[in-house]
């Protein structure tokens, strides 16, 4: 095939990889935003894909007047020439204008007929033959000197550029801790997408030039939006997603050297793994993120969360250790911890409940009475906030759970009934768990035959084939 004149002048100027000609074409658009003022040009690009098609030629139009003029700056030719082929005679003629001479460090030579001036390391070159060898020494320290402070230059023009203002960040600030406060009330499929949208702009910034100090802040921003991404998925059935969003936003706290944050994260992989049946998997993670509790709400949900998934491995020594450091932990509210990022009494009281009854023994099961009557009460007396439907929901199943170990198939109706009532946007993937595990304790030989059983049992039937995950529109799944 004939190549295109661009082809041939890229070739010969060994710009062939598609970095190395992005970043001629991004400080040949400097050099002209400059030249000409016009501050659009300064960050302009293209991408890889665009310099392939480019080189082989592959264009149905001519590109954007833009790109057309920094194409024209850089090699001196029109852009409809640039793209024609190159005749078969070779004669490629001069340029139409002067070409852009910025090309610190080429050592290539022009192809005959492009110019009939010579590149600048040419004419070094040829001053370097013809002068005595001090005066060529001086020229060259001449020619390094200007290429290192035009270095400099251009470092000091990507430094200076910011994506991000102070305002920004508090923004962003805010937006973390209105939807860490929401996710208490506001079902998890709802915020979900709010939640995406705002990753998908805390990675662009990221992308993008900003000062060290305000990096850092980025990165707990989009730690923050990643963990409630994990405990969304989770919520909403999606393990494997959960985790993928987890394992980011450790990433980002670790480059925040945020350790509220890292808790936070620990105690969600624990929770995902409790869930999905790897309880010592579950216990390991969590007692390894006190090493990060720098706050009482850490400290209390990591050992909470070690005590239970102790439990369901019948671990009783264990369980009443976790539970002993889960007793001893303060319960400060900071406003770092706003929302479903603290960790509040009620909760540690279901969690103390669920562990007892796991343990299964009498004393035991009559603690977890005791322990999930505390947590509902807790939610009950304390501020509107802290009455997130998925919590009440779980201290009644734990209170459900121990009533019918302990045989009491009727105040296991009384507080079953409530939980059945509640909306499918809530039931998350935890509450219908709790609800199976009821109904297959109902169909144990004590309770089979006995027609409230049977009756709970269908009831139960029902509100698991209708999860919160079923509540997502149909473009999110």
């Amino acid at each position: 095939e004939t190549p295109t004149l661009l082809r041939y002048l890229v070739k010969q100027r060994h710009w062939q990889r598609p970095d190395t000609f992005i970043r001629q074409y991004e400080n040949a658009a400097h050099a002209l935003a400059e030249l000409e003022n016009d501050r659009k040009l300064r960050t302009a690009t293209i991408s890889e894909r665009q310099v392939e098609r480019w080189q082989a030629g592959r264009i149905k139009t001519r590109p954007h007047p833009d790109q057309c003029r920094v194409l024209e700056f850089m090699f001196g030719y029109s852009v409809d020439r640039l793209f024609a082929p190159v005749p078969p005679s070779g004669q490629i003629g001069p340029p139409d204008r002067p070409m852009w001479r910025k090309e610190a460090g080429s050592d290539q030579t022009p192809p005959a007929g492009l110019s009939p001036t010579p590149w600048p390391s040419t004419a070094r070159t040829a001053h370097r033959e013809a002068e005595p060898e001090c005066g060529a020494q001086a020229m060259a320290w001449d020619g390094e000197i200007a290429m290192a402070a035009e270095e400099s230059a251009r470092f000091a023009r990507r430094a200076g550029a910011n994506n991000v203002g102070e305002g920004v960040l508090d923004q962003l600030d805010v937006d973390v801790r209105r939807l860490a406060v929401q996710y208490l009330t506001r079902p998890p499929y709802v915020l979900f997408g709010e939640l995406a949208r705002l990753q998908g702009e805390v990675f662009r910034l990221l992308d993008g030039r900003q000062r060290p100090e305000q990096t850092t802040r980025l990165y707990l921003v989009a730690g923050q939006v990643c963990v409630l991404l994990a405990h969304a998925s989770a919520d909403l059935g999606h393990p494997y997603a959960a985790e993928a969003h987890a394992r980011t936003a450790w990433l980002c706290a670790d480059y925040a050297q945020h350790n509220p944050l890292r808790a936070y994260v620990r105690w969600v992989q624990s929770n995902v793994a409790y869930w999905n049946g790897r309880y010592r998997e579950a216990a390991e993670i969590a007692h390894s993120g006190q090493a990060y509790a720098t706050s009482g709400t850490a400290r209390l949900r990591l050992a909470s969360q070690e005590a239970r998934a102790h439990a369901a491995l019948g671990d009783t020594r264990a369980v009443h250790q976790a539970l002993g450091v889960a007793s001893e932990a303060p319960d400060p509210v900071t406003d770092d911890e706003p929302g479903v990022f603290r960790f509040g009494p009620g909760k540690a009281a279901y969690y103390a409940s669920e562990a007892h009854c796991a343990l299964g023994d009498r004393s035991n099961l009559q603690r977890a009475v005791s322990q999930a009557e505390q947590a509902l009460d807790l939610f009950t007396r304390g501020p509107d906030v802290d009455r997130c439907p998925e919590f009440v929901a779980a201290a009644r199943l734990d209170l459900i759970s121990a009533y019918l170990a302990l045989g009491d198939l009727e105040a296991t109706d009384e507080y079953l009934r409530p939980v059945l009532a509640t909306p499918p946007e809530h039931r998350t993937a935890p509450v219908v768990q709790r609800v199976a595990a009821i109904s297959q304790a109902l169909a144990q030989p004590e309770h089979a035959g006995r027609p409230l059983a049977g009756d709970l049992r269908e009831q139960i039937s029902l509100f698991c084939a209708y999860p919160a995950s079923r509540e997502l529109p149909s473009a999110a799944t």
